[in-house]
């Protein structure tokens, strides 16, 4: 199954300007300050200049309603103009007819009854209505156009009775608008001047409100980017214990929060990298995109590289192409791919690649393990071999015996000589199988570690010295000599069987491989740490690639040069016998010249100085 790529991230951060809380604060606060400030202006406008207004009405109403109780008979002009004076208005008399008299058309020190009145008649509607209402009883007041004094103004209305309460005109006192809208406009701009002053320290208090109220806001925001930029130290200062305070604790609380998250993190992302570094298989991984993430000290080894980036060889290359492409493989199917190369050592390099999602399914990458597989073909090898080796080694004096039983059973042998060689040589297969099948046994054994024994104190030349002499009158039927030198004080912790086995072994080996005349040496001393026994021959060697293999079963260095045949267990059997005892066997060759075994065995502890 084909896994879809995700696409990458291309959008990098940036860090947009953030719009400053403090204006915005500063600017809201302000608008509703003025806002009201505005509101305010305009309402106290109109409620002071309508208290003016007022308050001219009622003053002219009782200024007039004063005049009206001294005017009982006929208007006084001489007191009327004193009062238009003193009221800076007009004082108007108007008859029944609608003829209106001013007060300020004569001249008080001429004012007599002889004096010839100056008279305008009320002619319009609107000022029609208005003295009509006084004639008919009424105190009225108020603002507005008068059309025969062409002008706006305030005015107060009321009738003018007589002594016995007979109505005989109406007084009409008259302020200019003009003169009232300059008290008004005075207080306004006493008012402006206020609001000004008002919105002036208002804006420095809100200037402080907003700071105040912004400051924690600008430090979070400071600290929310540190902490974005990877700074987890960040911290924010708490001035006070309100929502902005618990908010700041908050976020005091998460970048601890994070902070540890992130050192534990990195912890992992330490011991991750430690154990792919370290570990014996080689890794290398690749994102979705094929570009390569992480390669180990160990996948170099495999490639015998120095860097994966390095200008390689043409080989090289190849073997990263081939990486390559099995992960790209793996990543398009879905499923594991494996495949193996040999590197330039000839070391036999498997390959497994792997592609990696994430809990969803979706890819993010591929990671492919190289592994040095060179000692398991071998081991499989030498499986194949040994179980070869067993078949060949169980056919051969199986193939042996039969060949002789079988003239036997038909009758062909007639003389007595025949049937005894016949008998002799299925004795000596038989033997020969008996040994191969006991020597099996006994490697499987101590391999399985069933010979679990107490280790002994061991005079170590009593059982070296008996497996000389049992093997000497072999080795002189060989025409070669045996040399044995030991120190007897020498004590060991092992085994006596085990010890006479192993000394029978590793001579039966070298009169192996020992040519007539030849010399076989085996010598028991004291070593530093360790007893040393050395069997040393004069025989053929064994060649230098051979060497690491001869402790593997049925190994055989070189049939040709042998003497007897053998069955190529004896080498492994002398080793397994060796680590049963706690020690160690090494041997070295020269081809030619002869080959030398060194046993080392602990000392028994009272010896051991």
């Amino acid at each position: 199954m084909k896994r879809e790529m995700r696409k990458p991230l291309n959008k990098p951060f940036v860090k947009e300007k953030s719009k400053k809380i403090f204006a915005s604060v500063f600017r809201s606060y302000t608008a509703v300050v003025v806002l009201v400030l505005m509101l305010a202006c305009f309402f106290s406008f109109n409620l002071v200049r309508n208290y003016v207004i007022n308050w001219h009405q009622e003053e002219l109403l009782s200024q007039a309603e004063t005049i009206a109780v001294n005017a009982s008979q006929s208007p006084d002009w001489a007191i009327l103009k004193r009062y238009q004076k003193l009221l800076d208005a007009k004082i108007i008399f108007v008859s029944k007819g609608y003829t209106a008299v001013f007060a300020d058309d004569f001249d008080v020190k001429e004012v007599s009854e002889d004096v010839e009145l100056v008279t305008r008649q009320v002619e319009s509607k609107r000022d029609l209505h208005l003295i009509s209402s006084a004639l008919l009883g009424e105190k009225t007041t108020g603002i507005r156009e008068i059309d025969f004094l062409s002008l706006s103004a305030i005015y107060a209305n009321i009738p003018l009775h007589t002594a016995d309460g007979t109505l005989y005109g109406a007084l009409l006192i008259v302020r200019p608008e003009d003169s009232v809208n300059g008290v008004w406009m005075h207080i306004f701009r006493n008012m402006l001047v206020a609001a000004l002053l008002a919105m002036a320290f208002v804006t420095v208090i809100t200037t402080l409100l907003a700071r105040r109220f912004t400051k924690p806001l600008s430090h979070m925001e400071k600290a929310a980017l540190k902490i974005a930029e990877g700074d987890y130290s960040a911290r924010v200062k708490i001035f006070k214990n309100d929502e902005i305070g618990k908010l700041g604790m908050t976020l005091n609380l998460l970048s601890e929060k994070l902070e540890d998250v992130i050192e534990r993190l990195k912890d992992e992302k330490c011991k991750l990298e430690m154990v792919l570094y370290n570990i014996g298989e080689g890794i290398v991984s690749c994102d979705q995109y094929g570009q390569i993430l992480h390669v180990n000290d160990s996948a170099l080894a495999f490639l015998e590289i120095g860097n994966w980036n390095d200008q390689s060889s043409p080989d090289e290359n190849e073997k990263k192409k081939r990486i390559l492409a099995l992960l790209s493989r793996c990543m398009e199917n879905g499923v594991q791919e494996a495949d193996t190369f040999k590197n330039a050592s000839k070391r036999d390099i498997a390959l497994l690649a792997s592609p990696i999602l994430n809990a969803e399914g979706a890819l993010l990458g591929g990671v492919c393990l190289l592994r040095d597989v060179s000692e398991e073909i071998r081991l499989e090898q030498r499986r194949r071999e040994y179980i070869a080796n067993v078949s060949h080694e169980l056919r051969t004096p199986l193939t042996g015996i039969r060949g002789m039983i079988e003239p036997l059973i038909d009758g062909i042998l007639d003389t007595e000589e025949e049937k005894q060689d016949s008998y002799r040589i299925i004795d000596r297969e038989a033997m020969r199988l008996e040994k191969l099948i006991g020597e099996m046994l006994e490697l499987s054994r101590l391999q399985d570690g069933k010979d679990n024994r107490a280790l002994e104190r061991i005079q170590l030349c009593l059982p070296v010295g008996s497996a000389v002499y049992a093997n000497k009158m072999l080795a002189e039927k060989a025409g070669i000599k045996i040399e044995y030198q030991a120190e007897e004080d020498i004590y060991v912790f092992g085994l006596e069987n085990r010890i006479q086995q192993l000394i029978t072994i590793l001579l039966d080996n070298a009169i192996s491989f020992t040519p007539e005349g030849g010399k076989i040496t085996v010598t028991v001393t004291r070593g530093k740490c360790k007893a040393w026994i050395k069997v040393k021959d004069t025989g053929v060697g064994i060649e230098p690639q051979h060497l690491p293999y001869i402790w593997e079963r049925f190994y055989k260095a070189d049939k040709s040069r042998m003497r007897t045949t053998g069955t190529g267990l004896g080498l492994a059997i002398a080793k397994c016998i060796v680590e049963l005892m706690g020690g160690s066997i090494s041997v070295t060759s020269d081809v030619g010249c002869g080959t030398e075994f060194i046993v080392r065995l602990k000392y028994f502890e009272d010896n051991k100085n």
